[in-house]
């Protein structure tokens, strides 16, 4: 009868044993013949099934506990093995039989690629590959199939290949003819063989093999087909071939692996409008995507930027577990800032913000920048509901410990106005002034500034004319009555807005409630917003007067002071005051720009004012700027090309 690995490691034959089953069959044969125990062959005979662990018939499993125990002949030498009275356990031997399960939906998982191919056998783990050798050729097909799967089981597929080729090659003594594979071997030989990494070819002439011993390929043949052909990343010939499979038998037909993976193949080839067509094709027979499927087609989405075909496929999504990946989450953000989709971003911000966070979860954070791109989007689009929940995520991400960037106050209050929400972008200002309201390092103080980095606020409250400044005003003054902070900043913008509609009055009543009503002391910017009024209606004294009054007051004229008294002179037709007041400029230490000494070089031009011109020269060289003048270039060019000439 058979001996099983069990029993001969506790008869004390471990090294032996581990020792035969480093030998090939035909050597371990001649080993045991020539082993000092003897072997005998007795009446009882066990079959093959007993040498691999499973059910022994009663009688041979009392057997055991006699002093000889009976094997079969596994040579013309007949011996007998000798072993110590023992009682074994009868019920270890009673296990159950491996089982060959189809295997089903596709796992993205393992080290064969993003799927696990094959089948999942059911065995004990105490028993192994049998470590007494057996005839191949002698073997039926429902004891090679058990064979085969337990070498799959145990990521073994080489071992599995080699019987199924010895098997096949070699002759049956029972019967005196060649071996014949049915279907089940040829489809436990093509997963091994691509478990081993076959390639595609390789698979179609086992195919060939099954189509010549009139065996047409079925279902699970065309998915390993169809696996192989993902490993080469070509996804026409997988197109193609799961066309074949639609034209074939019912066997045959696609089911949900096949549509994954050719859906995952074209996804990741950025061959979107196919992977959306066999999408819809599986959607429609009923068979549902795998979580890796409709990751792989919203992130080739997003990075093709069709942010539309994202929203989709997402809005479709009710299950929960379907959600894709986070990295998939952040790069659809990201293409809908790009193309300014304010509903994609939306939704990519709600995946990411939805996401479960435990006690090993880290902590999420988030790029500024990718932040800052989404709330420009929000502005431009006038979503405020989209920048309330950027910002809410921003927060969150940020902690008490630290305050955003300037750039996403901005970004936050150029939203805020673009979508007519006054209240939310005075509220946005304010926090703006308490977060950097004491900052010595202000860089020519562009973060309060209503001509640049709140422009947009300035633009919001003139949207309506007269009515919407003095409905900003009084927005501000309800706040200041229910003892909220006011900040300056939002003075000074309708303040500009009241000087960009060139009405002096209400900009000046407006800049004395500063003092007389919010109890604050206007700063530079709002002295610059006044002057810009001023300078617009060609009340050039009175600029002048206000100039004087911001020395007075004991604050610094900035570069923007001095270019709004320069532009006024202009407007006047004072180019000898503009040209004194650059100098004044440069003697404060402050830098005027190249666009605006030139401005003032072709004032000085146009006037015939050629002393103010050489001022202008020569303030040019003592700032190191490139000299270009216009026409007197091209004048020069001419007068050194008639040099040459003559």
């Amino acid at each position: 009868m058979a001996v099983s690995r069990a029993l001969l490691k506790r008869c004390g034959f471990r090294g032996y044993i581990r020792k035969l089953q480093l030998l090939p069959y035909s050597c371990q044969i001649s080993h045991i013949s020539s082993h000092p125990f003897q072997f005998s062959h007795k009446q009882q005979q066990c079959s093959l099934l007993d040498f691999h662990g499973a059910v022994a018939p009663a009688p041979v499993a009392a057997a055991f506990s006699f002093n000889q125990i009976h094997t079969r002949n596994l040579s013309t030498t007949s011996v007998v093995l000798q072993l110590p009275q023992i009682q074994p356990d009868v019920a270890s031997f009673h296990q159950e039989q491996p089982s060959i399960q189809p295997h089903g939906n596709p796992s993205f998982s393992g080290e064969q690629g993003f799927f696990k191919h094959g089948f999942s056998a059911a065995y004990d783990s105490n028993f192994s590959h049998s470590a007494v050798p057996f005839e191949i050729a002698s073997l039926d097909m429902q004891t090679l199939g058990r064979e085969m799967n337990t070498c799959l089981a145990r990521e073994n597929p080489m071992e599995a290949v080699k019987m199924f080729e010895e098997w096949k090659s070699a002759v049956n003594g029972k019967t005196g003819q060649d071996n014949l594979p049915n279907r089940a071997l040829f489809n436990l030989y093509l997963h091994s063989r691509l478990k081993l990494g076959a390639s595609y070819q390789d698979l179609c002439n086992v195919v060939k093999e099954m189509e010549d011993a009139d065996m047409p390929p079925d279902l699970q043949v065309y998915n390993f087909l169809l696996r192989a052909i993902f490993r080469q990343r070509d996804s026409l010939t997988a197109e193609t071939l799961l066309a074949k499979m639609e034209q074939s038998g019912i066997e045959a037909q696609p089911d949900g692996d096949s549509y994954n993976l050719l859906v995952v193949l074209c996804a990741l080839d950025k061959r979107i409008d196919s992977a959306l067509k066999y999408f819809q094709t599986m959607l429609r027979k009923g068979f549902e995507p795998s979580k890796m499927t409709i990751n792989e087609v919203i992130l080739a989405a997003s990075r093709l930027h069709h942010t539309r075909v994202a929203v989709a496929l997402l809005t479709e999504i009710q299950d929960a577990d379907k959600i894709p990946m986070l990295t998939t989450c952040a790069e659809l953000l990201v293409a809908a800032a790009d193309v300014d989709d304010a509903e994609c971003a939306s939704l990519a911000l709600d995946l990411i913000r939805q996401r479960p966070t435990g006690k090993f979860t880290p902590s999420l954070m988030f790029d500024e920048g990718t932040l800052l791109a989404v709330l420009s989007t929000a502005a431009r689009k006038g979503d405020g509901a989209l920048t309330d929940k950027v910002w809410d995520t921003l927060v969150k991400s940020l902690g008490d410990q630290q305050h955003p960037s300037p750039a996403l106050y901005h970004a936050r209050i150029h939203a805020h106005s673009a979508a007519g929400n006054l209240t939310a972008a005075f509220c946005g200002v304010e926090e703006l002034q308490s977060a950097y309201g004491k900052l010595e390092d202000d860089t020519n103080g562009q973060i309060f500034s209503p001509f640049s980095s709140l422009r947009p606020l300035v633009l919001a409250c003139l949207r309506g004319g007269a009515e919407s400044l003095d409905a900003a005003y009084y927005l501000l003054e309800e706040f200041h009555a229910k003892k909220h902070v006011i900040a300056l900043a939002s003075i000074n913008c309708i303040i500009l807005g009241c000087s960009n509609a060139w009405d002096v009055d209400r900009a000046y009543q407006t800049f004395q409630s500063i003092g007389s009503v919010f109890a604050l002391r206007p700063d530079v910017h709002s002295y610059n917003a006044l002057i810009a009024g001023l300078a617009k209606t060609k009340q050039t004294s009175e600029a002048v007067t206000v100039y004087e009054h911001i020395k007075n007051a004991g604050l610094t004229p900035d570069s923007r002071t001095f270019m709004l008294l320069v532009d006024a002179h202009l407007v006047n037709h004072d180019i000898k005051s503009a040209v004194d007041l650059l100098n004044i400029m440069v003697g404060a230490g402050q830098v005027p720009s190249q666009q605006s000494t030139l401005k003032v070089w072709k004032r000085c031009f146009q006037e015939g004012d050629k002393i103010g011109g050489m001022k202008i020269k020569e303030l040019h060289k003592k700032l190191g700027y490139p000299v270009s003048y216009g026409g007197e270039n091209r004048v020069q060019l001419l007068f050194d090309l008639l040099k040459v000439k003559t």
